[in-house]
């Protein structure tokens, strides 16, 4: 039988058409979730809309068998129609209102590295370069290159590297080198002080000379001296190289070291002088050489000469060779002191005096002075 609303339905259909039929269903919720209505019709052509779950009457009496039906509640798309002529150009409208300034956006990510260019030509300058207190300068020519200061000025010039100042000093907490093709020269109106905290390295293919008005003081580690000719260390006040570790001077030619005041090797190691010609230390007051091991060597002659004390102690070997004349003066008292001495050479060594005996008087330039032999060990062998 039919519902109240089904009947009522079925009137609305009847009387306003399809359309009605839509709305009805839509209001009622027979409509399906994919859109489509469903509906009934009997043998006598009356339509019933149903909910989408029902099902549509069944009898063995023909008239009241009923047939289902489905639509779509929109029908399919039609055709899209022509293009209507366009409509005549509008009054132009006032313009807006400036629109507030909107927030900053986010940085965007860094570019990739843009490939390196081409390096310029090089450049070339020739003059000088002044401070604005007129007190250094620097001047560039083809004959070489000159800093200048109150103090003393540095001057570069074909093979030679000439240092010249009142008070020349140099401290690196590392390795220091100094190195010329030609004469290295370091001359200083007061003092001259090489500091370094590990090893000082002068170097040179000419001769080596540090002069000083003053006291020149070489501190570091270790201390390297090699010159092709002369090394010369001519000082004013006192002379002092101070290592913590080996001492070598070595020259191609003669080596010398003068000074007006004391004369002071020492090192932690080894101490080395060694020159090609002959070998010279020379010292107003005291020469002074400590080290582990001490060794001195000329190809001609070697002297040591004090003015006042002369000391020579090495914890381990003391070797002093002259291929000609080997001469230790002190105008004072001369010792040497060592585990061991051989005065002469290695082999066929005799003993001489006890140990704490006083040697025979010599005669030197500087006077009649005793010349002590001094061992730890029992006897004193002159080879």
């Amino acid at each position: 039988m039919f519902r109240r609303r089904d009947f009522l339905v079925a009137i609305l259909a009847f009387t306003l058409g399809s359309t009605s039929v839509v709305a009805a269903a839509s209001q009622f919720g027979f409509i399906a979730p994919d859109g489509t209505i469903h509906g009934c019709v009997s043998i006598l052509g009356v339509l019933r809309v149903i909910d989408p779950a029902a099902s549509c009457h069944s009898s063995t009496d023909p008239r009241f068998n009923e047939t289902p039906i489905s639509w779509n509640k929109s029908g399919s798309e039609g055709a899209v129609g022509a293009t209507g002529p366009a409509g005549p150009v509008g009054a132009t409208g006032p313009a807006g209102a400036v629109g507030a300034t909107g927030a900053n956006g986010a940085s965007g990510a860094t570019g990739a590295t843009g490939v390196t260019g081409a390096s310029g030509p090089a450049g070339t300058f020739a003059g000088v370069f002044t401070s604005p207190n007129g007190l250094y300068s620097i001047s560039v020519t083809d004959a070489g290159l000159v800093l200048h200061g109150p103090g003393g000025t540095v001057n570069i010039g074909g093979s030679d590297v000439i240092v010249t100042a009142q008070a020349l000093k140099v401290t690196s907490a590392n390795d220091t080198q100094i190195r010329s093709g030609g004469n290295l020269a370091i001359d200083a109106g007061a003092n001259t002080a090489i500091n370094t905290g590990i090893t000082a390295t002068l170097t040179s293919a000419g001769g080596t000379t540090i002069g000083a008005g003053g006291a020149v003081t070489v501190t570091g580690q270790g201390l390297t001296v090699t010159t092709v000719g002369d090394a010369d260390f001519k000082t004013a006040g006192s002379l002092a190289f101070v290592t913590g570790t080996n001492t070598s001077i070595k020259s191609g030619g003669n080596l010398a070291t003068e000074a007006a005041a004391n004369t002071s090797i020492k090192s932690g190691a080894a101490t080395t002088l060694d020159s090609s010609a002959g070998t010279t230390l020379v010292a107003g007051r005291d020469v002074t050489i400590t080290g582990q091991t001490f060794k001195t060597t000329s190809a001609t002659d070697t002297q040591i000469r004090s003015g006042g004390n002369l000391t020579l102690d090495a914890g381990a070997n003391t070797s002093i060779h002259g291929s000609g004349t080997a001469t230790l003066s002190g105008a004072a008292t001369t010792t040497v002191t060592g585990a061991l001495l051989l005065l002469g050479g290695t082999s066929g060594c005799v003993p001489a005096v006890r140990v704490g005996d006083t040697g025979h008087a010599v005669v030197t330039d500087l006077g009649v002075n005793p010349v002590f032999l001094d061992s730890g060990s029992p006897t004193v062998l002159v080879c």
